[in-house]
């Protein structure tokens, strides 16, 4: 009965508890048929199976968050001329990763709203700041997985933003915009930033660099390309929506 659905019963005391309800037919002498009802309280093995789930998603997650904190080590570690430039770089990059799994938190580790990720990583500019940067798109999520790597990615165009580009003036622009396209499906982000200072693309590769081009993109299955302009800047990520987007 009902089979796939969560049946709920109610108990003398009140308290509600999972149940699993049988219907079974039964022939009596008097050739009048009857049915057996039997209702089977299954709250101990609900509870069972959900500890279960957690103690693996719990693993699951784990391992995923030890291997990105041993990538991120690792592309630092090529990146940087000094112990003290690793260290500052390294906590930067997790304090990204833990604005991140903030929002995730919020959401109980469920898809995460791609504008709350947005905010949660340009969250350390000031009011100024934050009053040159706009933000528009879909009501769009995206899954923990993906969710992270977009959080690292837009961590180091904030930050890139401050250091050298637009938000480094006072008449710097930043547009955030992305896209859902459910016939094409295909997700797209873009990063524009206008009107800042004369822009010279990096005599060399650093790690920001690696995580727009390669890293974030081979997440998403997709594509990024990161063009430097003079005073502009932009970095367009499409991926199919296969990869863990969800529109709401």
């Amino acid at each position: 009965m009902a089979e796939g659905r969560r049946l709920v019963a109610c108990k003398k005391d009140g308290t509600e508890v999972t149940v699993h309800i049988a219907m079974n037919p039964v022939v009596l002498e008097t050739s009048e048929v009857a049915v057996i009802l039997t209702v089977i309280d299954i709250s101990a093995r609900e509870l069972a199976e959900r500890t279960e789930f957690f103690v693996k998603e719990l693993t699951h997650r784990a391992r995923n968050v030890f291997a990105i904190i041993c990538a991120i080590s690792r592309q630092l570690g090529k990146h940087s001329d000094s112990v003290s430039n690793f260290q500052d770089a390294l906590e930067d990059r997790l304090a990204a990763l833990s604005a991140s799994y903030r929002v995730f938190e919020k959401e109980r580790w469920q898809a995460a709203p791609v504008r709350d990720l947005v905010q949660s990583q340009i969250a350390f500019l000031t009011t100024e700041g934050m009053s040159q940067i706009d933000i528009q798109g879909p009501e769009v999520c995206l899954e923990p997985a993906p969710a992270e790597y977009l959080g690292m990615a837009v961590h180091e165009l904030a930050t890139n933003a401050v250091k050298h580009g637009a938000l480094s003036v006072p008449t710097g622009i930043v547009d955030v915009r992305w896209s859902f396209d459910p016939r094409a499906q295909l997700f797209e982000f873009q990063w524009t930033e206008r009107k800042g200072p004369p822009a010279q693309p990096p005599e060399r590769q650093g790690f920001g660099s690696v995580i727009l081009k390669s890293i974030v993109p081979a997440a998403f299955g997709g594509t990024a390309d990161l063009t430097v302009a003079p005073k502009d800047v932009s970095w367009t990520l499409k991926a199919p929506l296969a990869t863990g987007v969800i529109q709401k």
